[in-house]
């Protein structure tokens, strides 16, 4: 997913980076834990918050508003 410039990119353990979107070379601006299993789809970006579910049906929620 794309927004405001930067990819967030869910991975297999959990984790949620964020990436600035530039084709010429790969900068991490942020990676945190988000969930203790795999992400079963896409997070979800609605206003400032963004959804990640995992493959039991967990959902987890961050404020990006920050």
């Amino acid at each position: 997913m794309i927004a405001t410039g930067k990819l967030i990119i869910p991975d297999d353990k959990g984790d949620l980076v964020i990436v600035e979107a530039t084709p010429t070379a790969y900068k991490e601006l942020a990676r945190t834990k988000v969930i203790e299993d795999h992400c079963w789809s896409m997070p979800v970006l609605a206003n400032t918050r963004l959804y990640c579910k995992t493959i039991p049906g967990d959902l987890a929620c961050l404020d990006l508003s920050h």
